[in-house]
């Protein structure tokens, strides 16, 4: 993630997001009322808001910078890899040598999805966060002996998963299904128990959800966004996808790289001993299986489908990969530990990618990464204006530009109207000057485009 992080360009639903926390740090908009431009969603009922408002507590602590929605990814990445690392420990006791939780922490990271939706300020990245937390206090409460331990452990459980909800809808619900599958999966883990968590869990997250929905705003937002998101999706009038099946290819897609990373690196032992291959496909890596599988399976009865809806599900695939092929990274991690050249050969590579990493974020700074035309147009040759400005346009389909109109609103707070005598106008460098353009603007800006031009009235 690193040489991204100084370089211009992000994925407009991520720009969109960040315009709306940071409006809403700055008084604009509010928890149940998020504001993105006067002119597309002056109330912004298309994902639920709570994301949105943890991270204008970011922009209110950090001020008005393109560094915070970086470094928010940035955070969330290595909260989601510890939390990876706490729930693969879980299953082994503390003084178990076989806790190579390096595995499935590689395996994770080497998802092709992973930089992209962590560079790119995606709402799942926050609900992800939510998912792994809920569920690793799930598994902990499972293994708990005494009562106020587990009883604590699964209230916070619920609450997690509400708020995973809060972040991006119904798809955050699947870790409730976490001790029932932990009953048919594992030996140790009785009904009895199983039942309890999932009940208290419901319960914890139930009451919570009441607490918060009496409240006139949130239940208004809730009925907008239930009905402008969730009901057309199930209902087809927002399908983007022909096949339910859409969703496993994209699995299939993003799990092979690391299904492949573990096979190269059991290979070399397969071939050293002459041996039959031995996989882990026992109880605990059905068990992840079955988490991984109820967070995906779900998207599936949505016609809209997009690859980054699956993401909360991936880390734990690539715990079931990890503990499918668990006896040779123990083998690979036993070799390199008792082998102090080759200690100190990995310790040397890591530091060597961690130092690349950085020289080539300051190499890489100010790279056009995208929307290209914009930031060579407005973020390398800057301009300064008025803020909370509404632009015209030419030609009027510019209102459409949703990356255009994330990037306006996110770096000069402004919004962009197809409606003529605005104080600023903004056209296409190729578009024919209209008799408007040339009657009542001049050109005040850049001085070298490579796709638009800011007009200012002549008055």
């Amino acid at each position: 993630m690193l040489p991204r992080m100084l370089s211009y360009g992000m994925f407009f639903d991520g720009v969109t997001y960040a315009s709306i926390a940071r409006n809403m740090a700055e008084g604009y908009g509010s928890l149940w009322k998020p504001y993105y431009t006067d002119t597309v969603y002056k109330v912004f009922y298309e994902q639920p808001p709570f994301g949105l408002w943890l991270q204008s507590i970011a922009f209110r602590a950090f001020g008005d910078s393109s560094l915070v929605e970086q470094f928010w990814g940035f955070i969330a990445g290595l909260i989601v890899i510890w939390l990876i690392v706490l729930i693969w420990n879980e299953n082994y006791p503390q003084h178990d040598k076989r806790r190579n939780s390096w595995s499935p922490v590689l395996l994770f990271t080497s998802i092709p999805l992973f930089t992209w939706m962590f560079a790119n300020n995606m709402l799942e990245i926050t609900m992800t966060v939510f998912v792994m937390l809920s569920a690793y206090l799930s598994i902990k409460s499972l293994r708990e002996e005494r009562a106020i331990h587990y009883v604590v452990l699964s209230s916070a459980s619920g609450l997690f998963i509400l708020c995973a909800v809060m972040v991006k809808g119904p798809v955050g619900l699947f870790p409730i299904a976490i001790p029932i599958i932990g009953f048919l999966t594992l030996k140790e883990i009785k009904l009895k128990r199983a039942g309890i968590v999932t009940l208290i869990t419901m319960i914890a997250f139930m009451m919570a959800a009441l607490m918060i929905f009496t409240n006139k705003e949130a239940s208004e937002f809730l009925n907008r966004y239930l009905e402008t998101q969730v009901f057309a999706s199930l209902s087809g009038s927002r399908k983007n996808v022909e096949s339910h099946l859409d969703s496993l290819k994209v699995i299939g897609r993003e799990i092979v790289v690391p299904f492949i990373i573990a096979v190269l690196f059991s290979i070399v032992f397969i071939i050293k001993d002459k041996a039959k291959v031995k996989l882990k496909a026992d109880r605990m890596f059905l068990f992840f299986l079955l988490i991984a599988l109820s967070g995906s399976l779900p998207v599936m009865l949505s016609t809209k489908l997009m690859s980054w809806y699956l993401f909360p599900s991936f880390p734990f695939y690539t715990l079931a990969v990890a503990y499918l092929f668990e006896n040779y990274s123990t083998r690979l991690q036993n070799n390199v530990a008792n082998n102090r050249r080759a200690t100190i050969v990995m310790l040397i590579l890591s530091a060597v990618i961690f130092l690349s990493s950085i020289v080539i974020m300051f190499t890489e700074k100010n790279v056009l990464r995208k929307n290209k035309e914009f930031h060579n147009d407005f973020s390398v040759q800057k301009i300064t204006l008025e803020e909370r400005q509404t632009f015209s346009v030419y030609p009027k389909d510019l209102t459409e530009d949703w990356g255009l109109v994330a990037n306006i609103q996110r770096f000069y707070k402004a919004s962009l109207s197809d409606s003529a005598g605005f104080k600023y106008l903004l056209s296409r460098k190729d578009s024919p000057n209209s008799e408007i353009i040339i009657s009542n603007y001049h050109k005040i800006h850049p001085p070298s485009p490579m796709s638009f031009v800011l007009f200012k009235r002549n008055d």
